[in-house]
């Protein structure tokens, strides 16, 4: 993310310095990110900088945005096959897979996805085998403690694991070889509160982005702008396929770190004033 800011401060400042220092360092960062077998250290904040280009400097065209999206699920599961030959090396992992996907495109399509398959797996298990019973909000304790350093931990002890009780109960092996499962939001609300946790969590969930989002096009800031960019990739990615208390850490301790430090040193440079700058014509529109 410190790469896309660098980047990003250099097409705006129009600086070829920072301009070229933020493509080496980001692509230096992703080439390692890549070669460990992870995609999310990727591909979120790459979808922080084109937030951050789309609303701040230059919007795409729509068709654009679609095909990009589109193409971007296809390459990432394509990734996700090929980890299994990364230790051969990046260029080899890649290459071991074209075959099978040239054979079968399905293997590439967004519902063969784990991320897509396994939060849905979650609700059916529950419905098909029944759940731990009515939580009434116990496993949300950890999501509030999750934005805070060391005290996470606190609130984890006391609130319920949702994760740990679905691979103990229905994978155990996977449990034992330290692996993990997605889980769906959609599941831990209901259950905590049953039918109605759902329509309340779901609420909240397009409630919340849909108050930054508005606050970005009515009030075009740069504080605005990096509140929205830090939140898209995780509400985009995370919203269906996550606990609430790995939503939240992920949100506000990661992709929401720029506009914090951002509101921080604004409030505590000497002699600058309150309200920021509203982003220029050419930037918002």
């Amino acid at each position: 993310m410190g790469a896309v800011l660098v980047l990003f401060y250099g097409i705006k400042r129009q600086s070829k310095l920072f301009l070229l220092g933020g493509i080496a360092l980001f692509a230096f960062v992703a080439g390692i990110v890549l070669l460990t077998g992870r995609r999310s250290q990727f591909l979120y904040p790459l979808l922080f900088g084109l937030a951050l280009f789309h609303y701040g400097h230059r919007r795409f065209p729509s068709p654009a945005v679609t095909a990009a999206l589109l193409l971007g699920i296809s390459a990432a599961q394509y990734y996700a096959l090929a980890r299994a030959f990364l230790p051969e090396g990046l260029t080899y992992a890649l290459s071991q897979v074209w075959s099978s996907v040239a054979r079968n495109p399905y293997l590439v399509a967004p519902w063969a996805a784990n991320e897509f398959r396994m939060p849905a797996a979650s609700l059916l298990e529950v419905l098909h085998y029944g759940g731990p019973g009515l939580l009434l909000g116990r496993s949300y304790i950890a999501s509030l403690g999750a934005p805070i350093p060391f005290v996470a931990r606190l609130f984890s002890q006391v609130s319920f694991d949702l994760n740990e009780w679905r691979l103990s109960t229905f994978y155990p092996d996977i449990l034992a070889a330290g692996g993990g499962l997605a889980f769906s939001p959609v599941t831990e609300a209901y259950v905590n509160f049953g039918v109605i946790g759902v329509f309340l969590h779901l609420f909240l969930y397009g409630y919340i982005i849909g108050k930054i989002y508005n606050r970005l096009l009515t009030k075009p800031t740069w504080p605005a702008l990096l509140l929205f960019a830090g939140s898209l990739p995780v509400f985009m990615l995370d919203g269906m396929r996550v606990s609430s208390a790995s939503f939240v850490w992920r949100w506000v301790r990661v992709y929401l770190m720029p506009w914090i430090i951002f509101i921080v040193l604004k409030a505590l440079a000497p002699g600058q004033p309150r309200r920021s700058r509203t982003l220029s014509r050419n930037e918002s529109t």
